[in-house]
C-alpha cells in the first residue's frame, strides 16, 4: 500500500532559519493546505529570507513613488520601467525561495511560515524549537490518507492478462477484512527482472483511514466484466480428491455432497456455475464433521479413543 505522488508532502526549508518555539505542527495533526508547519526565524546572507523580504519591501515603495513622480511629470517612463523592473527581479528571487503568498512585513516580522502544500495528517516531523535549519533541509511530512494506491506484482506468467485487470480485492496482514479497489490505475509495460513481476497499481478509497501505507496486501485481482449469478461464501468450498465440492442441505439433518463447477470470486464468495441452485444451503461451518458422517465415520474425542 502505498500514497498516490499528490497526497503525500515531504516539506523541506526553501530557506534558512531557527525554527521558532511557537506555531509548529505536531505528528498526528491534521492540517489545512496553506496552514502553517512552523515558523522560522531569519538569519543572515544577502539571499536569505528576511533580506529578500525587506530588498522587495523597499522596491515596492520604490515603484510607488516612481508611479507618483510619473503621473506629475517629475521623472521620465523610463524611469518608472526601471524601477518595475527592480521589482519583478526581487519577486522572482523571493519566490524563488517560497516567499511569494507570505505574510506582509508588518505581520510577519520578517519571519518565514512553512507551509503545507494539501491538507492531510502530520506524519513526520523533523524540526525542534530553537533548531538552526539550512535550506534543503526535510522538516515534515503531510499524507492525504483518504485516497491510496494497491500495487500489485502480477507473475509473468499472467502478465498479459493483466492487461484486462479492472478491479482487485485484497485483505493486509494482520486482517481478514477483504477490501475492493476502485479503479485502474496503471498497469506495467516491463517485467521487474530480479522478481519476473509486472506491477499494476489500483485506487483504494481508505475513508476511514483503516488501511496503512506500507502495509503489504494479499489480492485477487479481476479481469474483465463483473459475473452476475449465484455465490457460496468461500468457507462452504472444500476440495476433497482433487474436487471443489460443498455440502448442501436436502432436509432435516440430512445433506449432499456436490461436485462444483467454479467461477471467479472475491476473495469472500464465489460464483458457482454449476452443482448448487440458487436457495439451497450450504454448509459453512463443520463440513468435516458432514463428510465423516456421509462416510459412516465418527470423529474421535479430544482424547484420541475412537467411538
Amino acid at each position: 500500500i502505498d500514497a498516490p505522488p499528490d497526497r503525500i508532502a515531504r516539506i523541506s526549508a526553501p530557506v534558512s532559519g531557527i525554527v521558532a518555539v511557537e506555531g509548529s505542527a505536531n505528528v498526528g495533526q491534521r492540517v489545512s493546505a496553506g496552514q502553517a508547519l512552523a515558523i522560522l526565524e531569519p538569519t543572515g546572507g544577502a539571499s536569505s529570507y528576511s533580506s529578500l523580504r525587506a530588498e522587495v519591501d523597499r522596491l515596492t515603495r520604490e515603484v510607488e513613488r516612481a508611479e507618483r513622480l510619473f503621473a506629475a511629470g517629475a521623472i521620465p517612463e523610463r524611469r518608472l520601467i526601471e524601477a518595475r523592473h527592480e521589482l519583478e527581479v526581487a519577486s522572482a528571487r523571493l519566490a524563488g525561495v517560497g516567499g511569494a503568498g507570505q505574510a506582509p512585513v508588518e505581520e510577519s516580522a520578517y519571519r518565514f511560515r512553512l507551509l503545507s502544500p494539501i491538507t492531510g495528517v502530520v506524519v513526520d516531523r523533523r524540526l525542534s524549537p530553537g533548531q538552526r535549519v539550512e535550506a534543503g533541509d526535510q522538516a515534515f511530512t503531510v499524507l492525504d490518507g483518504g485516497t491510496l494506491w494497491l500495487h500489485l506484482h502480477v507473475p509473468a506468467a499472467h502478465a498479459a492478462a493483466a492487461s484486462s485487470a479492472t478491479a482487485a480485492a485484497f485483505t493486509v496482514e494482520g486482517g481478514s477484512q477483504v477490501y475492493t479497489t476502485g479503479g485502474l490505475v496503471s498497469v506495467g509495460s516491463v517485467l521487474d527482472q530480479a522478481t519476473r513481476t509486472l506491477p499494476v497499481v489500483l485506487r483504494v478509497d481508505n475513508p476511514t483511514g483503516d488501511i496503512k501505507v506500507g502495509m503489504l496486501a494479499d489480492a485477487r485481482l479481476f479481469l474483465g466484466e463483473a459475473e452476475s449469478g449465484v455465490a457460496v461464501p468461500d468457507a462452504a468450498i472444500r476440495e476433497e480428491d482433487g474436487l471443489h465440492v460443498a455440502y448442501v442441505e436436502v432436509g432435516g439433518e440430512s445433506f449432499e455432497r456436490r461436485v462444483l463447477d467454479r467461477g471467479p470470486g472475491d476473495g469472500q464468495w464465489t460464483i458457482i456455475r454449476g452443482g448448487i441452485a440458487a436457495g439451497e444451503h450450504v454448509v459453512t461451518e463443520g463440513a468435516y464433521q458432514v463428510r465423516l458422517a456421509s462416510l459412516g465415520e465418527v470423529e474421535p474425542a479430544d482424547h484420541g479413543h475412537p467411538h
